[in-house]
């Protein structure tokens, strides 16, 4: 009897253990997949020196786009956290260098009008997730200062088409940011949009999708990327390094319209 109850306890684990050698042994893991889409365990942010993204915004209201060029450059350490220096430049002339810090459970971006940290995202991403953020920053074109709301939203995980390709394992995000005027005798220059956003393992931001908004040159708007490079240290870049780290933090450096696209 004793022998008969081992069977039937040994059977059952016998037959488990198999079933996950096979699984182990086969090409794809369901158990790795399922983890996966419950905890979204790729690298969506990637950051390399040398590494860039090239992509155009088209602006449906007046039939326009422009070229956008996001190259890292270099690292900076602003306490607490050292960031990546990025550039970013229109038509291949730099505006602007931002910094993104990777820590284990969160992404930070660095806004020098302000001289703060703010939240981006919490990592891993995982479906369900949401995050509210509010902060003050001052644009740098009108030196206008606004309250800042922006809630961000993890809604599904699906394969994107693009310009620069087809990508597996995308994440979804809706997003909201509303602008407000501190001075209220600024308050016709308050706005909002909503967006969809997809990320791609080992890529980050492949396209960007603007589907509400009160601002007429805002509405259609997308982002969409046209190639990424991983980068190297022969990465072609039309400036040198040395050359961007001399740009005036004062006049080059604004987080403020654009960090967050």
């Amino acid at each position: 009897m004793k022998k008969r109850m081992r069977h039937c306890i040994l059977l059952p684990l016998i037959v488990l253990f198999a079933s996950f050698s096979i699984i182990s042994c086969s090409k794809e893991n369901p158990v790795g997949v399922l983890i996966r889409q419950t905890w979204g365990n790729y690298d969506y942010f990637t950051y390399k020196l040398h590494a860039t993204w090239e992509y155009q915004a088209n602006y449906p209201a007046d039939n326009s786009y422009v070229n956008i060029t996001h190259y890292i450059f270099g690292q900076e350490y602003i306490a607490p956290y050292t960031g990546w220096q990025v550039v970013v430049s229109y038509f291949g002339v730099p505006q602007y260098y931002y910094l993104d810090a990777k820590t284990e459970d969160a992404i930070y971006g660095y806004i020098p009008s302000i001289e703060e940290w703010s939240l981006r995202y919490s990592v891993p991403l995982i479906i369900g997730n949401k995050w509210h953020v509010e902060m003050k920053t001052i644009d740098f074109y009108t030196d206008i200062e606004y309250k800042v709301t922006i809630i961000r939203e993890i809604i599904g995980r699906e394969s994107v088409s693009i310009m620069a390709g087809t990508f597996e394992n995308c994440f979804k995000l809706i997003m909201h940011e509303e602008w407000e005027a501190v001075d209220t005798t600024f308050a016709d220059s308050n706005y909002y949009y909503d967006a969809e956003c997809w990320y791609a393992p080992y890529v980050g931001l492949i396209e960007m999708i603007v589907i509400n908004t009160d601002k007429q040159y805002l509405e259609g708007y997308s982002k969409i990327l046209k190639q990424f490079k991983q980068g190297s240290e022969s990465s072609a870049y039309p400036y040198e390094d040395k050359c961007l780290k001399k740009l005036d933090r004062k006049m080059i450096i604004s987080i403020s319209r654009h960090w967050r696209l």
